[in-house]
C-alpha cells in the first residue's frame, strides 16, 4: 500500500474575503462526497433531518496493511496516529503524513488495550484484561504502571477493569471501568484514589417508584437490580473540563461535567439534543467542537452549547465504500480538522476531511469566543445562505444577535430554529424596554378604559338587562356556574336549550383551537406536537360522547334521575372555568417568558380542577345521589370511557387486518385463475 496519505484540503481557508469567496463558489458549485458514499444531515426547526451541503468528505483509507486486529481505539498527537491494536496486544505508533516508519509500544506488555490517551508528552493506556493503566514515554519506554487503587474508599467489591481513559491538565485520571456503576474513577497522577465522578442516575419507572413506597428494603433486594448506566467514554475538552458519553437513547448521552462531577451542559439536561443510543467514542476540536461516533459509523459534530452542527458517514451495510464503517469504536480529531474513524471490523482508519462548510462554521464559532460578535454574525449568515434549514445555525446567529444587543433579530432566529429557550431570553430584553418606554402610557390608557366603562355603566343603568333576553340569560349561566353552581345546575333541569348547549360547546372547542393556534411561540406546538383540526375534532367528540353517554348509562342502572340531555348540557356549562380561564391564559402567553411559566400551568390547573369540581357536582345533582355514589359513578364512568377506547382499537386493528386478508386473497385468487 502507498503510503502517502495526505489528502489536500482544497478549500483551506478560514478568514476574511478569501473564505466568503469560497463559500460564494461552494453555493454555486455544491461539493458532492466521493462516490455519494455518504451525505451531511443536518435538524430542522420541527426537529426533522433535513440533507444539507456536505461539510466533510470522505478521505484515504488508512492501514489496511497494518494487520491490525479488533483495534479499539485511537489518538491523535505530533503529527501521529496512535491506535490500540487491541487483538496484537500493543499500540501501533504511524505518521498522518506518511513519512517515517511505525513504531510499537507495549509489546510484551500490553494484554489488551481498549482505550488511550495523548497528554503532557505521555501515553496513557488502558488495559482492562491487564487490569492496569500504562504509562509509556514519548519513545515508547513504560515509565509507570498504575493497577487497581488501595484505597479502602475505592471499595473492595467496586470492579477495575479501566478500558477508556483521560488525563486533563492537572494530570488527573478519568478512568472508565467496566461495570463500575459508581461513575468514573479518578485518579491522581501517582495512581492514588481521588473519587468517582459523574455518575449516572438512574430513572424509575412509574412502577419501581410505586414499589418504593410499598416494599421493604428486603423485597427491594430480591428485585432484579437498580443500577445506573456506567459511562462509555471520557475526554477533555480545551479548557480541562471532562465530557462523557454513555449508551443511552434517553436524554444525557452526552454530558460536560464540572468539577464536581455534575453534568452541566444544558442541550444534556433539557433532552433537547441530537443523539443516539449507541454512541461509542467522543472527541473536542481546537474550535471547541463536540464530535462523536455511534458504532453505525455515524459521526455527529455539535456547538460547545450541544447544538448539532452536521451529521455524517454511516454503515457498510452491503458493499465497502469509502467513508462508511461497519463497527466504529474511536473517534480522533487532527490539527487541520480533518477526522479519523477506526474501524474495528475491517480493521482500518478512515479520514474525513473538512470543507468550506466546515471551515465557515469553526470559523463562526472562533469569532464568537473571541467576542467578535459582527464577524461571527456574518459567517452565520453566510452559513445559513448555504444551509437555511439548519437548526444549528440559526441558534448560533441568535446566539451572536442576543449578545451584541440585538434582542428583536435574535428573537427572530430562535423562532426560524423552534430554540424556545433563546427565544425566551431575548423576548425578556424585549419586554423589559417595552414596559420601561411604556409603561406610562399604559397606565393612562387603562384609567381612561376605567373612566369610559364606569360613563358606560351610568348610562345604561336600567336601560338594558341581559337577563331579560333569553338567550343572554341562558349564556349568562357560564358566569353562574362559576358563582352558585348548584342553583345553575337546577336551572339546567328545568330550562336547558339545545341551541345555547350547542353554542357554548363551540366556544369550548373554539378555546382548543386557540390554545393550539394562537398561543405564543413559547407555548405553540412544534412539528409532531402540532394536531390537526380533523384530531381535535375526533378528540372533542369522541371523550364528549363517551362521558355523556357513558354516565347517562352507569346512571340508569344505578337508579340515577339525570337524563341524556340533563348530562348533555350540564357538562357544557361545568367547563365554564376553562371556558373562561383558557383564553385568558392563552392571551397571556403572548407576554410572559419561560421564568413565568409557572403561571399558564397555574392557570391551567384552575381551570381543570375547578372543572372536575363543577362535574362532581352536576352528576350529585342531577343524579340525586349521595357523595358516595356520585364518587362511584364517576370512577364507573372512566373505566367505561377506557375500556369503550380499548374496545374501539382493538376492533379497529382486527377490521384493517381482516380487510387486507380478504384483499390478499381475492388477488391471489385472481393471479391463480389467469395463469
Amino acid at each position: 500500500m502507498t503510503r502517502g496519505w495526505a489528502v489536500t484540503r482544497g478549500w483551506a481557508v478560514t478568514r476574511g474575503w478569501a473564505l466568503a469567496l469560497a463559500v460564494a463558489f461552494a453555493s454555486a458549485a455544491p461539493l458532492v462526497a466521493q462516490a455519494g458514499t455518504s451525505y451531511t444531515y443536518t435538524r430542522s426547526a420541527v426537529k426533522e433531518w433535513t440533507r444539507t451541503q456536505d461539510a466533510y468528505l470522505p478521505g484515504a483509507t488508512l492501514l489496511l496493511d497494518r494487520g491490525l486486529l479488533t483495534p479499539e481505539d485511537l489518538a491523535i498527537g505530533g503529527g501521529r496516529l496512535y491506535v490500540a491494536d487491541s487483538g496484537n496486544a500493543r499500540i501501533l505508533v504511524t505518521a498522518l503524513d506518511g513519512l517515517g516508519t511505525d513504531l510499537e509500544i507495549g509489546k510484551g506488555v500490553l494484554a489488551y488495550p481498549t482505550g488511550i490517551c495523548l497528554a503532557g508528552g505521555k501515553l496513557y493506556v488502558a488495559d482492562p484484561t491487564a487490569k492496569a493503566i500504562f504509562v509509556f514515554d514519548a519513545a515508547g519506554k513504560l515509565v509507570q504502571t498504575i493497577g487497581r487503587p488501595a484505597a479502602d474508599a475505592f471499595g473492595a467489591d467496586s470492579a477495575w477493569n479501566p478500558a477508556k481513559i483521560a488525563v486533563d491538565n492537572r494530570g488527573v485520571l478519568y478512568v472508565v471501568s467496566t461495570g463500575s456503576y459508581d461513575g468514573m474513577v479518578e485518579l491522581a497522577g501517582d495512581g492514588s484514589f481521588l473519587g468517582y465522578f459523574g455518575a449516572n442516575k438512574t430513572r424509575l419507572s412509574p412502577l419501581e417508584a410505586l414499589q418504593n413506597l410499598v416494599l421493604s428494603d428486603a423485597q427491594l433486594n430480591r428485585l432484579a437490580n437498580r443500577i445506573p448506566q456506567s459511562a462509555e467514554n471520557v475526554t477533555i475538552d480545551t479548557e480541562g473540563m471532562a465530557w462523557s458519553l454513555t449508551r443511552t437513547a434517553e436524554a444525557g448521552a452526552v454530558k460536560k461535567h464540572d468539577i464536581s462531577g455534575a453534568n452541566i451542559l444544558a442541550a444534556s439536561l433539557e433532552g433537547r439534543m441530537a443523539t443516539e443510543a449507541n454512541f461509542r467514542d467522543i472527541t473536542i476540536g481546537r474550535w471547541s467542537q463536540v464530535l462523536c461516533v455511534s458504532e453505525n459509523g455515524v459521526l455527529y459534530e455539535y456547538d460547545p452549547s450541544g447544538r448539532l452542527l452536521f451529521a455524517f458517514g454511516g454503515k457498510a451495510t452491503t458493499s465497502e465504500r469509502s467513508g462508511l464503517s461497519t463497527v466504529a469504536t474511536g473517534l480522533a480529531v487532527a490539527d487541520d480538522d480533518s477526522l479519523y474513524v477506526l474501524d474495528r471490523e475491517r480493521s482500518l482508519v478512515q479520514a474525513w476531511h473538512p470543507t468550506a462548510l466546515a471551515d465557515l462554521y469553526h470559523s463562526a464559532m472562533d469569532l464568537f469566543a473571541k467576542g467578535d460578535y459582527a464577524a461571527s454574525g456574518e459567517l452565520w449568515r453566510q452559513a445559513i445562505a448555504l444551509s437555511s434549514l439548519s437548526r444549528g445555525a440559526h441558534e448560533s446567529l441568535g446566539t451572536v444577535l442576543y449578545y451584541a444587543s440585538d434582542y428583536a433579530q435574535a428573537a427572530h432566529e430562535f423562532v426560524l430554529a423552534g430554540d424556545k429557550s433563546g427565544y425566551s431570553d431575548a423576548f425578556w430584553e424585549l419586554r423589559d424596554k417595552a414596559l420601561q418606554s411604556g409603561i406610562v402610557p399604559a397606565l393612562l390608557a387603562l384609567i381612561a378604559f376605567a373612566v369610559v366603562w364606569s360613563l358606560f355603566r351610568r348610562l345604561t343603568r336600567g336601560r338594558f338587562h341581559p337577563g331579560r333576553v333569553p338567550v343572554l340569560r341562558r349564556l349568562g349561566r357560564v358566569f353562574g356556574m362559576l358563582r352558585h353552581p348548584l342553583t345553575t345546575v337546577y336551572d339546567l333541569r328545568t330550562d336547558a336549550s339545545w341551541g345555547t348547549t350547542l353554542t357554548v360547546y363551540a366556544l369550548l372547542f373554539a378555546t382548543l383551537i386557540l390554545r393550539q393556534a394562537g398561543s405564543g411561540f413559547l407555548w405553540a406546538p412544534q412539528g409532531a406536537d402540532r394536531q390537526g383540526l380533523e384530531t381535535l375534532v375526533w378528540i372533542f367528540v369522541v371523550t364528549l360522547g363517551l362521558w355523556t353517554g357513558g354516565n347517562t348509562l352507569i346512571a340508569n342502572i344505578n337508579d340515577g334521575r339525570g337524563r341524556f340531555q340533563d348530562i348533555f348540557a350540564g357538562t357544557a356549562f361545568a367547563l365554564a372555568p376553562w371556558l373562561v380561564i383558557s383564553p385568558l391564559a392563552t392571551a397571556a402567553t403572548w407576554v410572559l417568558t419561560r421564568n413565568e411559566a409557572f403561571l399558564i400551568d397555574f392557570a391551567d390547573t384552575v381551570a381543570l380542577s375547578w372543572s372536575a369540581v363543577n362535574l362532581f357536582v352536576l352528576a350529585k345533582e342531577m343524579h340525586d345521589y349521595t357523595v358516595r355514589e356520585t364518587v362511584r359513578n364517576l370512577l364507573t364512568t372512566v373505566f367505561f370511557m377506557a375500556v369503550a377506547v380499548f374496545a374501539a382499537s382493538f376492533g379497529w386493528v382486527f377490521l384493517e387486518r381482516m380487510v387486507n386478508f380478504f384483499i390478499t386473497l381475492v388477488m391471489e385468487v385472481g393471479n391463480h385463475a389467469f395463469l
